[in-house]
């Protein structure tokens, strides 16, 4: 494996092992989810749930999914939010519910929709948004859907906003919707809460002959534990105030006073129960007893404000908590970070030097490759000289020797003459000298002299035998003697080579040899 790709997987696994130590983000997301799971279910409405003050990540949890497009969790994560977000903060819950609602659209979970709207319709009447809190709460009876126990839910508490603001017929429609659905699904939480709406009313409307049956009702359909037992004795002792029945309504809120001392019941309940108390007692005309229930109610009153301080510490507390840790793992993060980085940014130094090294290297081998195949070039020119210089060295002796041979069967007029058969054999059989060595020329190099006229057409036939001779190591007087020419004519000749080849004077023979080679 090459250098820099070794290099590449040190850098690749050292990343690995930056990042493994620390929870990636999916792993907080999911886990703040699962908290939030295990408190409130899928969030169902009907499910009560303990007040939970922080959940780690969860505000996060929204946008995380939605930046993934997976909107369904997403609405969930800002549901569960608002949940938390409701006792304690009411425009941050009222964002999350908005987001849940957004988000369970773009999902098409209208059962999400649903909730967060009914959430919201509660906070905004809560903040004195009446008109919106009821078309809110009616947007979410319209996308609940078939999910009756729910829908019952929903219903009764649009019914509660109706009766708040004095419209009593719709708030006894939605009521008694409510109450049959709660009957049929035998959904005790409901008909408990139907019953107790339905006597307050009533009795609002002065139809306190109702307002008892329904209370008796509650008593009749539904086991009576401590609680509960409060919040009957209360209605029994309000209705008979407003009937005048100061008799029975004593009666009852004695039984309400002696539930309260043996009964642990949450802060608002008290202060509903002393404050009943109070407006009997004085109607009594009994101030002394009077004074007592409304110091029974300040501690109630103290109780929840210092209840919902311990909370809202408790919960910044928490926060802080969890912010200070998550600043913490950031900066680890950071310096692992700037560690990766500084390893990145060694490793790709290294590679780039290890990658202008190899270039360096293969351009080197491809230096030393040229150099070799020039170095054989070179032999084989170096060869082939050699070789041509002996062919040319024996090729000049041979012409020499038919030059000889001329000059001595010139002497030698005897036709019978026995050495004439041998001296044609060295001029290879021709009477003529030009010929003689034309032939012997072509068995060292065929085809020189058609090159000459080829390569050089504008050279006259003097010219080119005198070109073709010129090659070799001759004379001007041993060319003038093979070509049976004279000396003059010779260098006439050659002079005219130079000129129409544009060659120098000296080495004349290299020159032209060099020229028919290209």
């Amino acid at each position: 494996m090459k250098l820099h790709r070794r290099i590449g997987l040190l850098f690749f696994a050292a990343f690995l092992a930056a990042c493994s130590p620390y929870p990636r983000e999916s792993e907080r997301m999911a886990d703040a989810m699962a908290q939030a799971e295990a408190v409130y279910g899928d969030g169902n409405l009907l499910v009560e749930t303990d007040t939970v003050l922080f959940i780690p990540g969860l505000a996060e949890a929204s946008g995380y999914y939605a930046g993934k497009k997976q909107y369904a969790k997403a609405a969930l994560a800002a549901l569960y939010n608002g949940y938390t977000e409701r006792d304690f903060d009411k425009e941050a819950a009222m964002a999350s519910f908005k987001e849940a609602e957004h988000y369970g659209e773009l999902a098409g979970d209208s059962l999400t929709m649903a909730r967060a709207e009914y959430w919201m319709g509660k906070l905004l009447y809560g903040e004195g948004g009446k008109q919106e809190a009821l078309s809110m709460l009616e947007s979410s009876c319209n996308h609940i859907g078939n999910r009756c126990s729910e829908r019952a839910f929903v219903e009764n508490g649009l019914a509660v906003s109706y009766m708040l603001m004095g419209q009593y017929d719709s708030a006894e429609y939605h009521l008694q919707n409510s109450f049959k659905v709660a009957q049929e699904e035998h959904c005790d939480l409901l008909i408990w809460k139907n019953l107790n709406n339905l006597s307050v009313l009533y009795r609002i409307l002065k139809e306190y002959e109702n307002s008892l049956h329904y209370q008796r009702k509650m008593i009749q359909l539904i086991e009576i534990d401590s609680v509960k037992q409060v919040l009957v004795f209360l209605n029994f002792g309000n209705t008979f105030t407003a009937m005048d029945e100061m008799d029975s309504a004593a009666f009852y809120y004695q039984q309400l006073e002696n539930v309260l001392q043996v009964t642990e019941v949450n802060d608002e309940t008290k202060l509903s129960a002393y404050g009943a108390l109070i407006k009997f007692v004085i109607k009594q005309g009994n101030d002394s007893l009077a004074l007592q229930y409304r110091d029974k109610h300040e501690d109630a009153l103290y109780d929840v404000m210092c209840q919902q301080q311990k909370q809202t510490i408790y919960r910044i507390q928490k926060q802080y908590d969890y912010e200070a840790l998550q600043n913490m793992m950031s900066k680890k993060i950071i310096r692992r970070h700037r560690f990766m980085l500084g390893f990145g940014l060694l490793s790709l130094v290294l590679s780039v030097i290890v990658l202008i090294l190899q270039h360096r290297h293969n351009q080197l081998l491809k230096a030393e490759d040229d150099l070799k195949r020039k170095l054989n070039t070179m032999k084989e020119d170096l060869r082939q000289t050699v070789n041509t210089s002996v062919v040319d060295k024996v090729l000049v002796s041979q012409l020499r020797n038919i030059i000889v041979a001329n000059r001595t069967m010139s002497r030698a007029k005897d036709a019978k003459n026995e050495w004439r058969a041998l001296l044609l054999e060295v001029m290879a059989g021709q009477e003529d000298t030009f010929e003689a060595a034309k032939t012997v020329i072509e068995k060292a190099y065929p085809n020189l002299l058609y090159a000459i006229y080829e390569k050089h057409p504008d050279l006259s036939d003097t010219e080119a035998r005198v070109c073709l001779m010129s090659c070799f190591d001759l004379t001007n007087s041993e060319i003038a003697e093979l070509l049976g020419l004279s000396v003059n004519t010779v260098n006439q000749n050659r002079s005219a080579l130079r000129r129409k080849l544009s060659l120098r004077s000296e080495k004349l023979g290299k020159q032209l040899r060099d020229l028919l080679e290209k």
